[in-house]
């Protein structure tokens, strides 16, 4: 388990040290901002990179609706909630972070698979009843392989982009170990707020 600080959070506002540190949960902070959550592996969690223009809110509703989208495959009716926001009745499915960087918008996304242990949160309105998953919906977790294609396919369709899968070339990875050894794994990263 890990728990992802939006850019902005407070470590101390966000979460139970106590519980971290029994646990020994690892803690990030992301470059976007948004809300802490709680990452594990019943999340699927992804990042649309987009020109950014003058109506980026609305290019972030556009990646909800692809959501939304992949959702009504599984028969699932859900809604927008702005401005990062996809609800089923009322109680948060996904969420989403945003940064521009260089004239571009990431919105990095979290569909929960399964309710993540927000135990380790601290006043979080993510406590009790405000989320809701594929598996309270559905009573089991359908293929994730297939989830993600109905996210792809969605994606392609609202944004009318021939999407395609690719990796990290070689320079690309030796960049990430860079960065994640002189950035993002320092302490002076992670709680600088």
């Amino acid at each position: 388990m890990t728990v992802s600080l939006g850019y902005f959070q407070k470590y101390d506002d966000a979460v139970n040290s106590e519980i971290i540190d029994l646990n020994e949960v690892s803690v990030i902070r992301r470059m976007s901002g948004g809300g802490t959550i709680v990452t594990d592996a019943n999340q699927i969690i992804f990042c649309t990179v987009l020109k950014k223009n003058e109506d980026w809110r609305g290019l972030i509703k556009r990646v909800c609706e692809c959501i939304i989208a992949a959702l009504e495959d599984f028969g699932i009716n859900a809604s927008y909630k702005a401005v990062n926001d996809v609800e089923v009745n009322g109680r948060k499915i996904s969420g989403s972070g945003q940064i521009i960087r260089n004239g571009n918008l990431a919105v990095q996304s979290t569909l929960l698979l399964k309710q993540p242990d927000v135990s380790v949160l601290k006043n979080n309105k993510r406590k009790g009843d405000g989320l809701i998953s594929m598996y309270d919906l559905l009573g089991y977790v359908p293929d994730v392989s297939t989830i993600k294609q109905s996210i792809f396919n969605a994606v392609s369709d609202k944004f009318d982009e021939e999407m395609y899968e690719s990796k990290f070339s070689a320079e690309e990875k030796v960049e990430i170990e860079r960065l994640v050894k002189t950035k993002y794994s320092l302490d002076s990263y992670t709680f600088k707020w």
